[in-house]
């Protein structure tokens, strides 16, 4: 195993972000990891609307994308079916949590308005399957409740629907499609409980509870045949720098 490296750091330091991989802006270029939203502190806390590109077989710097997010947001979450989708997440100045989603389309380069989540909520998490549809899971809602809420949402009609609820709220998890037993991974987080090491696996009927491992905050992507890790950090109340590693 090749041991952690050192990547160029983000333009701007910010916490609460989303990264997704998908379509550089130009046609026939490679998969870029994109850095969207998010928050930083230094003169007040405020949700950004910045969007990056990092493309991992250069190497090279981050490159802001010209058009930026139309919503700024912290702790929002985003998911990727030939777009870019992002979900929900809050306004840091104001506190005010949002149902937004918006699109992000490479070969425009351009957002676009799509149906919004029929939960505003942020801290959640959202997951991508290869049948063509985006799962949106828990979260906080605008009254600081902790949620199981799952929502699903259709882009070829453009519609969400409810499914059925995590059996535990929580907020600031993370998920992941795995591919071999078809079966979305719902992964730590916290609630009311405090600092949760619970995993339980989606099928399209039942949630079912498996093997605990202590988790926080925590996001994987996959690029290019490596994979990428965000370091978030947990509890200290801190921004942390602006980097990124590589394993």
């Amino acid at each position: 195993m090749q041991p952690w490296i050192q990547a160029p750091p983000l333009k701007v330091p910010r916490y609460g972000l989303a990264a997704v991989n998908a379509a550089a802006p130009s046609p026939g270029s490679p998969l870029l990891i994109y850095a969207i939203g998010g928050g930083e502190s230094s003169a007040g806390e405020f949700a950004l609307n910045t969007v990056e590109t990092y493309d991992p077989l250069t190497q090279a710097s981050w490159s802001p994308v010209v058009a930026a997010m139309p919503t700024p947001r912290v702790g929002l979450a985003a998911a990727t079916l030939g777009r870019v989708h992002t979900f929900g997440g809050k306004d840091a100045s104001t506190q005010k949590v949002v149902p937004t989603h918006e699109v992000y389309d490479p070969a425009t380069g351009a957002w676009s308005p799509a149906r919004d989540m029929p939960t505003a909520r942020s801290g959640l998490a959202a997951v991508a399957t290869p049948g063509g549809l985006i799962y949106a899971l828990g979260g906080f809602d605008g009254q600081g409740n902790i949620l199981a809420t799952v929502e699903i949402y259709d882009p070829s009609t453009n519609n969400w629907r409810t499914s059925k609820p995590m059996p535990t709220p929580r907020a600031n998890l993370a998920a992941v499609f795995f591919g071999p037993d078809q079966n979305i991974y719902a992964i730590g987080g916290r609630n009311n409980n405090g600092v949760l090491d619970t995993v339980e696996i989606f099928n399209p009927t039942v949630w079912v509870a498996t093997e605990r491992t202590a988790r926080c905050e925590i996001a994987t992507r996959a690029a290019t045949r490596r994979f990428y890790r965000q370091n978030i950090g947990c509890g200290d109340g801190g921004l942390l720098p602006a980097t990124h590693q590589q394993i």
